[in-house]
């Protein structure tokens, strides 16, 4: 159980992910330098005397299914395992962000609103005094933009 979790703690990496993605657009140069689909005789004709990056000969191309790339199983793995980093990487960090939006509360009662911690209450008299108080007190604090 915990080779699986580590596993896929590896695979939801946001640095995975783009190493993937440089293995991808790497391979994908490869495989617009060398032609695709040819015979196999075209490779080893023309890589053998002249090799590409001066180590990959007909045969290793052939080998390596560098002569049809975009179909060959380790590219398509690849970008199975693309896919499967991008989701994994998403839920990893967007299922904490869902679980903490259902715990929203919303404070449409006096009730509620006032169980918070920050809250005070002040009684207010009727005729206003406490109101034109606050308001002295913001003007001597060079507020006069504030009108209550």
């Amino acid at each position: 159980m915990i080779i699986f979790k580590n596993l896929i703690l590896k695979i939801s990496s946001l640095r995975f992910a783009i190493s993937l993605i440089i293995f991808i657009a790497i391979t994908s140069g490869i495989g617009t330098f060398i032609p695709q689909g040819s015979s196999d005789k075209f490779y080893i004709d023309n890589f053998d005397n002249a090799p590409i990056f001066g180590f990959l000969d007909g045969g290793k191309v052939l080998k390596l299914q560098l002569d049809h790339i975009y179909t060959s199983f380790w590219f398509l793995f690849a970008l199975i395992l693309l896919c499967l980093s991008l989701a994994a990487c998403s839920f990893r960090r967007q299922i904490p962000s869902l679980k903490a939006s259902l715990k929203w509360i919303e404070y449409n009662s006096e009730k509620k609103f006032s169980k918070l911690q920050l809250t005070t209450s002040h009684p207010i008299n009727q005729d206003g005094e406490h109101l034109s108080k606050v308001e002295l007190l913001l003007k001597k604090k060079r507020m006069e933009n504030i009108q209550i």
